[in-house]
């Protein structure tokens, strides 16, 4: 069966058709809802020239290929999962720069663990774990015992509608939160 195609919004790689499959247990993030994202994020940063990512449940790499797109410097991709992970890898071939992407085939909490043992920080950090595993809890106590978060950094998380997150995990504090249908992204940054 065919896979379905995402694109690139905006950016060096605008129009840029990535892959996906359908029936995955992966969620790409639609082109509309990563648009409004970037708008947000856009108004937040200014520019992304020179950010660092970290893309958490990455699927196929649409946000942190986006961010790369519009200028990031480097992006972090996380996913565990056999099938996503072949997908990512095709989907990040085309970036010239091989220094610009590092895939992890890891679960996410020992990513983690394993980006701040390295000193790693990250300006932008986006997570879209699996809907209904309570993972955007854990995810997010996680980080915020660690310093991958830069100090102006923004931690996106789409959930589900039904799984409402907290104002504050740690040092994260919810400072906006979205919604496009059924899905909720919710924003973070460091508290004072």
């Amino acid at each position: 069966m065919a896979g379905r195609f995402l694109r690139i919004i905006s950016g060096a790689y605008k129009g840029r058709k990535l892959h996906s499959y359908p029936g995955l247990s992966i969620r790409p993030t639609s082109d509309r809802t990563r648009e409004s994202i970037f708008n947000i994020l856009t108004a937040i940063f200014q520019s992304f020239a020179g950010k660092r990512v970290l893309d958490l449940y990455a699927g196929t790499g649409a946000l942190g290929i986006e961010a790369l797109s519009r200028g990031a410097q480097r992006a972090t991709f996380v996913e565990s999962g056999m099938p996503a992970g072949a997908v990512l890898r095709k989907n990040v071939s085309f970036i010239p720069d091989p220094d610009a992407c590092e895939i992890m085939g890891v679960p996410v909490s020992i990513a983690i663990g394993g980006l701040h043992r390295r000193g790693e920080q990250f300006d932008l950090i986006f997570m879209d774990p699996p809907y209904g595993k309570n993972l955007i809890h854990a995810t997010l106590e996680q980080l915020s015992t660690t310093s991958l978060c830069a100090p102006q950094a923004a931690v996106l998380c789409e959930h589900f509608v039904r799984d409402a997150v907290s104002q504050q995990y740690g040092r994260l504090q919810l400072f906006d939160s979205r919604r496009y249908g059924q899905t909720v992204v919710s924003f973070f940054s460091l508290s004072e």
